[in-house]
């Protein structure tokens, strides 16, 4: 069996024999190491591509240029773990947009365990291998990389490939490979979604005592801050905070005098961008812009349907955040079934259906032990036990 490699990539000539030597693999496992603090970007320092025979690449983004792997990856089908932040990191740096990909936490949660799970839990549970994930934080600006570093962001690619056979083949023996397919491409385009900065706050605790005026100005002040954050490559609370924004939002302040009286403004905003925030107070305030922000009914349906959803996620052994998501139980309130796309929509949909007219509902069927299970319930079963009650009566 010949040996698996491990090639640092660090000059021109190297990343050109690479690149020669990528076009002949179909398949290859990709990550990446970032630092992330005090930048809106984060910062790549080190992207790792693996083949499937175990063989490994480390190319060091401070020493080359990485943009021409973008051209190759795209036609490759790409094996990751938790890929969303790599999937923005090489589009950001490599134009990437992948057309296949494959990401072993989204399929290991197609399988029963939890999702999101860490690599490590994940290898050992279908491989029964324990691997070292010390070395996340690490510093990864440092050259040379120590033999841990290597090691470390080897292992990380060369695993990928025996995941991905080892998760393939039970996902084709309950008809499930083609969901782990989607539902990885979901997750790209979701990654490379522009972010709604202007509705951020709608997860925020105090947004529901937020008045319509004060809803406007703060939407208007998000989507500023995020311009600003990107174009200075910092991290949106950097350039104004959450506090602030909300104070702002509450107080609005119509002149620089008004903005100095408030102590929760730091001096420094206010020299640097109060003309700004003025600005965009007034403007916010000739808004005829009216935010749908989820009423405390819609709150208790989307947790209904989302205990509805882990009744379903159970029956199939998929866990509940990825077959029905927050955000998609929120839009079954207002769309219905139609919310549901692909393979959610074989799964949801007819079941779904049923819950929404009423035909199917959710009761606690006690157990000697003292819990309980929820259990679906068809409109036949509500009337027999309701008979059964009244008999026993």
């Amino acid at each position: 069996m010949q040996k698996q490699q491990t090639n640092i990539v660090d000059t021109p000539d190297l990343l050109r024999t690479l690149l020669k030597s990528l076009v002949q693999h179909e398949i290859l496992s990709i990550d990446t190491e970032f630092h992330s603090e005090n930048r809106y970007y984060p910062s790549l320092m080190l992207l790792q591509i693996g083949d499937m025979n175990g063989n490994v690449w480390l190319i060091d983004p401070l020493s080359v240029q990485v943009e021409p792997l973008g051209k190759i990856l795209k036609h490759k089908t790409l094996l990751l773990h938790g890929g969303r932040e790599d999937i923005k990191l090489l589009y950001h740096h490599l134009g990437l947009k992948p057309k296949r990909v494959f990401d072993v936490q989204i399929a290991a949660g197609l399988l029963g365990l939890s999702y999101p799970q860490r690599l490590s839990k994940i290898v050992e549970h279908f491989l029964d291998i324990k691997i070292n994930k010390d070395g996340a934080l690490t510093d990864w600006s440092h050259r040379p990389l120590t033999s841990e570093q290597v090691e470390y962001a080897a292992n990380d690619v060369r695993i990928l490939p025996l995941l991905f056979q080892k998760i393939s083949a039970q996902l084709t023996e309950l008809n499930r490979e083609a969901w782990a397919w989607e539902a990885s491409m979901e997750m790209v385009v979701q990654a490379l979604r522009p972010k709604d900065a202007g509705r951020e706050w709608f997860s925020w605790p105090i947004a529901k005592s937020l008045d319509l005026p004060a809803q406007r100005v703060l939407t208007q002040l998000l989507i500023w801050r995020e311009g600003e954050a990107l174009d200075r490559n910092k991290p949106p609370n950097y350039i104004l905070p959450r506090r602030t924004a909300i104070s702002l939002a509450r107080s609005r302040p119509q002149s620089i005098n008004e903005l100095r009286n408030n102590r929760k403004v730091h001096r420094g905003l206010i020299k640097k961008h109060g003309k700004h925030l003025i600005e965009h107070i007034k403007t916010s305030e000739h808004s005829t812009d009216t935010y749908l922000f989820p009423t405390e009914e819609q709150h208790i349906k989307t947790k209904l349907i989302r205990a509805w959803g882990l009744l379903i996620a159970y029956e199939h052994s998929i866990d509940r955040n990825l077959l029905i998501s927050k955000d998609l139980a929120q839009q079954i309130i207002t769309k219905g079934i139609t919310a549901c796309h692909g393979w959610r929509a074989s799964i949801l949909n007819s079941r779904l259906s049923l819950f929404i007219s009423g035909q199917e509902g959710i009761f606690i069927n006690p157990k000697p032990s003292g819990s309980g299970e929820l259990l679906p319930l068809s409109s036949t079963e509500k009337t027999d036990t309701k008979r059964s009650a009244e008999t026993s009566s």
